[in-house]
């Protein structure tokens, strides 16, 4: 590995083609391999937390990708995954792992097959942006 881990996250209220065929589509693409991705998965985005009245059912749809460097990325985004992309009001964002952390039971060591690294990064600078990424499954009950 030559640095930190590369992560992208490109969403959708309401991706082009449907959600169905859309998460068929991505899932598909990721399943027959693309050149520099570590792990990626198709998810469901809830929409509930930006709207003024939470539209939960249905919500979009996101794919959640590592990739080794962000020339990989932009590669496979301008090839094979260039359908998950394209389309309006997608929302996307992207940048380097500086710290991980997995403690879940179901998670264990990996993540969809990936074990996220943050080595070689550099620390934040204080006046760097910077997101916290939470992913997991939430079940009835196990919130509080």
């Amino acid at each position: 590995m030559g640095g930190p881990d590369f992560v992208t996250i490109d969403a959708f209220g309401r991706p082009p083609g449907g959600r169905l065929r859309w998460r068929r589509d991505v899932a598909r693409a990721i399943g027959k391999g693309v050149d520099g991705l570590r792990g990626g998965s198709v998810n469901y985005a809830n929409n509930g937390t930006h709207a003024l009245v939470p539209s939960l059912v249905p919500g979009g749809c996101a794919l959640v990708a590592a990739w080794e460097s962000a020339d990989a990325a932009e590669a496979a985004f301008a090839g094979p995954l260039r359908g998950a992309i394209d389309g309006p009001g997608r929302f996307s964002m992207d940048g380097e792992i500086v710290r991980v952390r997995i403690d879940s039971e179901s998670e264990r060591d990996d993540w969809h097959g990936w074990r996220p690294s943050a080595e070689g990064a550099d620390p934040l600078a204080v006046d760097e942006p910077m997101v916290a990424i939470v992913h997991g499954i939430l079940r009835r009950g196990r919130l509080l």
